[in-house]
């Protein structure tokens, strides 16, 4: 195993998520999802969202099913939660998984695109986010893992690196952002759900796909906060990338480059909230709950060779001809929100660096 391999390896271990703890993450967004439902006193509204749920949880069955056959893939119900939960706490040696499971959970909007006829009608759905949000804590604090503090600062910090990231000066609604970023990558399905690229992406139990389907699943993965490892997973059981983690080129092993590549040729604003969430994560949980330097900045290296290998896409692309003038685009803006980021979480952990050096002495 070479030196690529092994930053690789530790990163899967740190973004990657088990088939329980993927399980927990979507049985929770499963459980915010019914009840914003149940608030939705118009029933035409409800009966919309209810019919996108059903279609959601089938997209999430198919990979649970297929990711791992002799695990118990049916979502966990709200009234087992709880255990699950404190089992699954109980036996990991680190938390890392639960602050990103935490932080996917509370930027999940759900009733974003499917890749069917049924989008205009989701588009239609509003979630109640700040409801939503305060269930979740709730939920979250019952647990008693993470502080009203720690939770909130992961919000907060998730929606300072999106206004920083854009520049927008908090004027872009978190909610938009992660329904408009999913239906980007719906937009581009005929460039990204084409068989080998979605099966790099998404993992190789979507081969025997096509069509609707396949598009209804890569969504679904993609719209509850993760990508798919696939090929019955990897190395510590890891079944799926989340927190960010897509953007260092671990979603599908050996394909760094190539899958984070076709990712935001397609979708940069899948790209900003990744990159949001990846910067969330590195603040507040690898660097301010570990202390973890080292890890903050392979990570921040890992993300420059990123850029670097969308740059020579981008030099390809104009160089060919004019037609790709939309690909191009979207490149340049990716780079753009990658390089943002990558200088915000450079300064931050040089500024922690820092400050720990004092401490010391």
């Amino acid at each position: 195993m070479d030196r690529e391999d092994r930053l690789d390896s530790s990163m899967l271990e740190m973004f990657g998520l088990t088939f329980e703890q993927s399980n927990l993450l979507f049985s929770t967004e499963r459980m915010i999802t019914k009840f914003d439902i149940g608030l939705t006193k118009n029933q035409e509204k409800a009966k919309q969202k209810s019919t996108w749920l059903e279609k959601w949880e089938s997209g999430i069955d198919t990979y649970l099913d297929s990711a791992d056959a002799d695990s118990d893939g049916d979502f966990i119900e709200e009234d087992d939660l709880r255990d699950r939960f404190k089992a699954e706490i109980q036996k990991s040696n680190n938390r890392t998984w639960y602050y990103i499971l935490v932080l996917e959970c509370l930027e999940f909007s759900p009733y974003t695109a499917l890749g069917g006829d049924d989008d205009k009608e989701f588009k239609k759905c509003k979630y109640d986010s700040k409801k939503g949000y305060l269930r979740l804590k709730e939920f979250f604090l019952q647990q008693g893992v993470l502080s009203d503090e720690k939770i909130e600062r992961l919000h907060k910090t998730y929606k300072k690196s999106i206004d920083q990231i854009t520049g927008k000066g908090g004027k872009i609604a978190l909610g938009i952002v992660s329904v408009v970023a999913v239906a980007a990558i719906a937009a581009a399905g005929a460039a990204i759900f084409a068989g080998p690229i979605a099966v790099a992406l998404f993992g190789g139990q979507f081969a025997g796909l096509s069509g609707a389907a396949l598009t209804a699943a890569c969504l679904a993965m993609a719209g509850g906060g993760a990508i798919a490892i696939g090929g019955g997973g990897m190395a510590g059981g890891i079944m799926v990338i989340a927190g960010g983690g897509a953007l260092l080129g671990l979603a599908g092993g050996g394909t760094a480059a190539g899958i984070a590549s076709a990712m935001v040729q397609s979708a940069p604003e899948y790209t900003l909230t990744q990159a949001a969430k990846l910067e969330t994560i590195l603040k507040e949980v690898i660097l301010n709950a570990q202390q973890d330097v080292v890890s903050a900045q392979k990570i921040i290296s890992r993300l420059q060779k990123q850029i670097e290998e969308l740059n020579k896409k981008l030099t390809e692309l104009e160089t060919a001809n004019e037609k790709n003038k939309k690909e191009i685009n979207n490149i340049k803006t990716s780079i753009k929100y990658l390089k943002k980021s990558c200088k915000d979480m450079n300064v931050f952990t040089s500024a922690y660096e820092t400050g720990l050096s004092v401490e010391s002495k």
